[in-house]
C-alpha cells in the first residue's frame, strides 16, 4: 500500500516496558502518506488500560510553518461493529479519525516539534495487536506551499522504573527519645508514573522527578489516575458515560469505574473520620498498607546530557505501623545526583540515584540507604525552559472534526478561523493550562478553583495516599487542572 525509499508496507514500531521509546526516521513526499504499525508486547503500565502513546515530530529546519501541513491519523473508537452472520462488517455511520497535533515552539531558536497523544487500539481486521497510525503531508494553504519533510519521529508511552535500598526508623512516641526500627513494607522495585500529564510537562529550570514504591501485590489508584488523565487528553475530551454500543473494555469505560472507585473510597474515608475511625480506615483493599515517597529536585537548571547536584525528599505510609501510635519518618532530607544520558527534541532519557543524610536527631524518627532510578520520557523540547515555550494550536477543523465543522455556516467558520492559533508562554491562562481548553484538553476552571477542586479531592483520601497524590500534583500543575476537570463533578 505504502512504498517509501524501498520500503514496501507500514514501518514496524516495536513496544514494550523495557523499549518504550522508539525513534526513526520517515521522508514524506507532498501530497503523500506513509504509516507506521505499533506493537505493544509484554506487560502493560496500568492493569486494564491499553498504553497510551506519545508521538513527537521533528521536522528539522523551517521551524512551525514545516509542520504546518503534517497530520496524523488513527483509529480511536472503541464500539464493537454491527454483526451480520459470522461477518463483521464496518461501521454504518462515518467518524472522524484525524487526531489534532500541537505545535511546540523554541521560542529563542525557533525550533519546533509537533506532538499527538494516542491510546493503543489494534486494528481487527488483522487480529495481530497492532495498531496502524498514519502520517500524511499537506499544507492546509495548498499543494503549492507543501513540501517534502524528512521527519525524526519519537513515539513511545515512556517509563520510570524507581528501586529503594531504604531502612526506616520509627519513633514510638513523639517527644520521648525511644526510636524502634522497622520494615518499610514496600517492594524493592516499581513502576510509579511519570507524571507527563502535558506534552510541555519537564521545566528544565525547575526539573525534579515525583514518584513512590507500593507492596508489589498492592493496586495502585495513583498510576490508574495519572493513565485515566492521559486516556483524557489523548481522546480530547472530559470522561463520560459509556456511549451506546462502546466495549466494557474501552478506556473511557475503564476509567469510568476508576472514577466511581475513587469516588467510594473518599466517600467511606469521610464517614470513618466523621466517626472518629479513620486511624482504622483501610480502603478496603484498594489502598496500599505501606508506601515509600520521594522527590528528587535538581540543584540548578537541567540543561542537556550531563551529571547535576540534586537534593532528596522523602518520606513513608504504613496504616498499621500509625495505628500502634507510631510516628513514621515524614520530610527526610539526603542528596544525589542525576544524570541525563540522553536529551533530544522528542525525549530524556536519564539516571537519578541519591541517598538519606544521617539523622542530626538520633531520637527523630529517618529513614536511611538509596533511592534510584531510570526514567525515559517521550516529550516536546525537554531542554526548553517553559518560559521559552509557545504552543500553536491545530486548525478548528481538526479540533471539531469534519462533520461538526460541515455543519457551521461559512461566516461561522471564517470567524472561528481568524482566531489566533499560538499561545505564548507568558499569555495569561484562558480556561486551561497552556490553551489546553481549546483541544478540549481541560474544562473552564481558573486557578483558585482548581487548587479549591484538588483540596477537596486530596481531603477525601485517607492519610497513607493523601501525600503522594499532592506531590505529584504539584509536581505538574498542567496535570493538576486535567486531574480537577476529570473529578469536578465527582467531588
Amino acid at each position: 500500500m505504502v512504498e517509501n525509499g524501498g520500503r514496501s508496507g507500514c514501518l514496524p514500531i516495536e513496544l514494550s516496558l523495557a523499549n518504550a521509546v522508539r525513534e526513526v526516521d520517515v521522508t514524506l513526499k507532498e501530497a503523500s502518506t506513509d504509516c507506521l504499525v505499533v506493537r505493544w508486547s509484554g506487560k502493560t503500565p496500568t492493569q486494564g488500560l491499553p498504553p497510551i502513546y506519545t508521538v513527537i515530530a521533528d521536522a528539522g529546519e523551517g521551524g512551525v510553518e514545516a509542520l504546518e501541513g503534517l497530520h496524523l491519523t488513527a483509529q480511536q473508537v472503541w464500539r464493537a461493529p454491527p454483526v451480520r452472520g459470522p461477518v463483521e462488517v464496518e461501521y454504518h455511520s462515518p467518524v472522524d479519525m484525524v487526531r489534532p497535533g500541537m505545535i511546540v515552539e523554541d521560542t529563542r531558536t525557533g525550533a519546533a516539534v509537533k506532538s499527538w497523544t494516542l491510546v493503543h487500539n489494534p486494528d481487527p481486521a488483522f487480529a495481530d495487536q497492532a495498531m496502524t497510525i498514519a502520517l500524511t503531508n499537506l499544507h492546509p494553504a495548498g499543494e503549492d506551499k507543501t513540501r517534502v519533510r524528512r521527519l525524526r519521529l519519537t513515539v513511545g508511552p515512556g517509563a520510570h522504573q524507581a528501586r529503594q535500598a531504604v531502612r526506616a526508623r520509627a519513633a514510638v512516641e513523639e517527644g520521648d527519645c525511644e526510636t524502634r526500627d522497622v520494615a518499610t513494607g514496600v517492594a524493592s522495585e516499581g513502576l510509579p508514573p511519570q507524571a507527563s500529564f502535558h506534552i510541555a510537562a519537564m521545566d528544565p529550570t525547575d526539573f525534579s522527578i515525583v514518584g513512590y514504591l507500593i507492596p508489589a501485590s498492592a493496586p495502585d489508584l495513583i498510576a490508574q489516575m495519572a493513565e485515566c488523565s492521559r486516556v483524557q487528553i489523548a481522546l480530547g475530551s472530559a470522561m463520560g458515560a459509556p456511549a451506546q454500543g462502546e466495549r466494557p473494555d474501552s478506556p473511557n469505560a475503564v476509567c469510568q469505574r476508576t472514577s466511581r472507585d475513587v469516588a467510594a473510597l473518599g466517600a467511606s474515608a469521610m464517614a470513618a473520620a466523621s466517626s472518629g475511625g479513620l486511624t482504622s480506615f483501610s480502603g478496603g483493599g484498594r489502598l496500599p498498607a505501606s508506601q515509600l515517597d520521594f522527590r528528587i529536585e535538581a540543584a540548578g537548571t537541567v540543561s542537556g546530557p550531563g551529571r547535576y547536584p540534586a537534593r532528596l525528599t522523602g518520606g513513608m505510609t504504613n496504616a498499621a505501623l500509625q495505628k500502634q501510635g507510631l510516628v513514621l519518618p515524614t520530610g527526610i532530607e539526603g542528596e544525589g545526583e542525576i544524570v541525563v544520558e540522553r536529551s533530544t527534541s522528542g525525549a530524556m532519557l536519564l539516571r537519578y540515584q541519591a541517598s538519606f543524610s544521617p539523622p542530626s536527631d538520633r531520637c527523630a524518627a529517618t529513614l536511611s540507604g538509596s533511592i534510584s532510578g531510570v526514567l525515559h520520557s517521550v516529550v516536546a523540547l525537554p531542554s526548553t525552559p517553559a518560559s521559552a515555550r509557545t504552543l500553536t494550536m491545530p486548525p478548528l477543523v481538526e479540533q471539531m472534526g469534519e462533520q461538526m465543522w460541515s455543519r457551521l455556516s461559512s461566516a461561522e467558520r471564517a470567524a472561528m478561523n481568524a482566531e489566533p492559533r499560538r499561545v505564548d508562554p507568558d499569555a495569561p491562562a484562558s480556561g486551561g493550562a497552556d490553551g489546553a481548553a481549546n483541544l478540549g484538553l481541560a474544562c473552564d476552571l481558573t486557578d483558585a478553583q482548581v487548587e479549591a477542586i484538588i483540596a477537596r479531592f486530596a481531603a477525601t483520601m485517607p492519610p497513607q495516599a493523601r501525600g503522594a497524590v499532592i506531590a505529584q500534583l504539584r509536581a505538574d500543575p498542567a496535570g493538576a487542572r486535567h486531574l480537577a476537570c476529570a473529578y469536578k463533578d465527582v467531588v
